[in-house]
């Protein structure tokens, strides 16, 4: 039993000191593209399709989350309660 002891401090002490390199913090280079740089004739067609949907007559869809109170009495009535993704009932 003292050697399951001693065999069990030592490698906490490999895991502690044995990871410490992984644990720095290193800067990441990063260079954000946009997309209208990535491909700018595409953008181009991107924004006028776009503009041109705006303009004309399309569907508009309004959804407000409204509680009747301000502290919900159960979890199913509180906002916390929705799914985080689409899961049809079984």
């Amino acid at each position: 039993m003292k050697k399951i002891g001693i065999y069990l401090s030592f490698a906490a002490l490999l895991l502690t000191v044995g990871c410490s390199d992984w644990t720095q913090m290193e800067p990441v280079d990063q260079q954000p593209v946009r997309p209208s740089e990535q491909n700018p004739e595409l953008w181009a067609q991107y924004t006028a399709a776009l503009r041109a949907y705006k303009a004309g007559s399309h569907t508009l869809v309004v959804a407000s989350f409204e509680n009747g109170s301000t502290n919900p009495r159960v979890r199913r009535t509180a906002c916390a309660a929705f799914p985080t993704r689409w899961t049809p009932y079984r």
